[in-house]
């Protein structure tokens, strides 16, 4: 999903293709719902990996609201997060609390 506030597209849609070309079910979030909603939408999907797309540091206060919720979920049902895009892959944010930072997708097969 784009983080809140990230209105561009196209890196979540290649990723989405890239992840389901490696036989990955990726269901793509292109408008941002509530916090509350996404906590929802987690325990109901029970997906393994939460990836954000952050394009700006300004990104970051919502991005870590996220990665926060997903903390408070219940051990078994949260997924690990993982944050890329614009703002990690050039160095401008370096650091997401409870999330791993991923600046070339190709490192994203090597997590456990």
């Amino acid at each position: 999903m784009n983080a809140p506030g990230n209105t561009h597209t196209l890196a979540i849609r290649i990723l989405s293709f890239w992840l389901k070309d490696r036989s990955v079910c990726a269901p793509t979030v292109i408008n941002h719902i509530d916090l509350q909603k996404l906590a929802e939408h987690i325990l109901e999907a029970a997906p393994k990996l939460l990836l954000l797309s952050m394009a700006l540091p300004q990104q970051l206060d919502s991005v870590v609201s996220i990665s926060a919720l997903v903390g408070e979920l219940p051990a078994d049902a949260h997924p690990k997060v993982f944050v890329g895009g614009y703002a990690v892959k050039s160095g401008l944010v370096t650091f997401v609390p409870g999330a791993e930072l991923v600046a070339d997708i190709n490192l994203l097969g090597t997590s456990d």
